[in-house]
Formats: structure tokens, C-alpha cells, sequence
């Protein structure tokens, strides 16, 4: 994605992903589904956690994960 800043850490098969805004999360969601469809590879939502922190609306990315929490 030219002209964009990802900062993330990752380890073996783990990944975690600073985002700053509503456009960076769909930028990013949108990046994972292409290689997902790309690759046949997919995100386990079982272990996938979303931590929403900060003075702004939350709204879980992924709602169907038991990990999806948000933090004022």
C-alpha cells in the first residue's frame, strides 16, 4: 500500500498491529482479506483480539470474538 506506515511486531505466526484511526483499521482489514483471499490464509478469530483504547467510540472489529475488547 504506497504511502502508508504500518507498525507492527511480529513473531513466528503472531502478529500485533499498531493502528492510529477508523481509516487504518479498514486500510488494514481490507489488506487481510485480500491476502486471505490471495492465499487461502485467514486470521483466527478464536485468537484474534482487538484492544480499542483511548477517548473514542468503540466498535469491535471483530464482534464475534469472545477477545474483542475496548478501553477508555
Amino acid at each position: 500500500m504506497a504511502g502508508y506506515t504500518l507498525r507492527a511486531i511480529a513473531f513466528a505466526d503472531d502478529i500485533a498491529v499498531a493502528l492510529s484511526s477508523e481509516d487504518d483499521v479498514t486500510a488494514f482489514r481490507n489488506a487481510i482479506e485480500l491476502h486471505s483471499r490471495a492465499s487461502n490464509a485467514k486470521l483466527n478469530d478464536d485468537k484474534t483480539e482487538m484492544l480499542r483504547i483511548g477517548n473514542t467510540t468503540c466498535t469491535a472489529w471483530y464482534p464475534d470474538s469472545p477477545r474483542s475488547r475496548c478501553y477508555e
